[in-house]
């Protein structure tokens, strides 16, 4: 399969509520050094754009701090809108592109779009709380073959907390931010599509029900652990560099589908 860069649209509407104090930045960096120094993950991560699109707090689309050129205030919520497009048809083992399987028009096409729908509560000027929801549309059917198979739903939703490195409050020309979250099965793992197989225009129907493949299943059916970071820095007064990305380790064995 291969991987494509994914263009995002992202809308952002921030509201306020009432203040809150508090100070949990000691209990986050002993859970994130805990999460570093584990000896045995299982990761997976073959469909990159089935999973979830986190989108991190803190920094708006054009990589500046929220807020009119400064940091989400404490008591705010934001609330950012993703969207994201992928369409895969090129087949690789490792990374040997298969150039017969085009040849004889029989790689697999899928075609995902997900919507994200991520809030975020600033809870201190350092520490904010969000919950991260993908809903995804999508299908998958091979080039010389009528048959298509479809899926859309809820997908595995993030719940994490956030922590700017450096005091939001005082100025400086860069930050980082480093978050931990939990992966929760929220996305149905077993849609079913029955289809026609019997392609070759003679005869009766031959229906068969069957789940879709599980590069387009809304979601993955286990639990996993999220890590994710962002940063920024000033250099002069018209240029700013801006990096962001998580990685999420699930559970291993299966999840039971066929």
């Amino acid at each position: 399969m291969n991987l494509f860069p994914l263009p995002q649209n992202r809308v952002t509407h921030p509201t306020s509520t009432k203040q809150t104090a508090g100070h949990l930045l000691p209990i986050f960096l002993v859970l994130f050094a805990s999460l570093l120094g584990a000896s045995r993950l299982h990761a997976q991560g073959c469909i990159v754009a089935r999973s979830p699109e986190q989108i991190l707090p803190g920094i708006d689309q054009n990589g500046l701090p929220t807020g009119q050129g400064g940091f989400l205030q404490p008591g705010h919520f934001q609330l950012t809108i993703g969207e994201r497009h992928q369409f895969s048809f090129q087949h690789y083992v490792g990374d040997v592109y298969q150039e017969y399987r085009a040849q004889l028009h029989n790689q697999v096409e899928n075609r995902i779009n997900i919507v994200t729908a991520d809030l975020m509560y600033q809870w201190t000027p350092r520490i904010s709380f969000e919950i991260n929801a993908p809903f995804l549309l999508a299908s998958r059917k091979t080039q010389n073959s009528p048959i298509k198979y479809q899926a859309s739903g809820i997908g595995d939703t993030i719940v994490a907390s956030n922590a700017w490195v450096l005091n939001p409050k005082k100025a400086h020309r860069g930050n980082a931010s480093v978050g931990i979250g939990l992966l929760m099965p929220t996305g149905n793992d077993d849609v079913q599509n029955t289809v026609n197989t019997n392609t070759t225009g003679v005869g009766p129907a031959v229906e068969v029900t069957a789940p879709v493949d599980y590069s387009i299943q809304p979601g993955n059916g286990g639990y996993g652990m999220v890590v994710q970071w962002q940063g920024f820095r000033a250099v002069g007064n018209h240029l700013i560099f801006y990096t962001d990305g998580d990685y999420i380790a699930s559970q291993g064995d299966t999840n039971g589908i066929a």
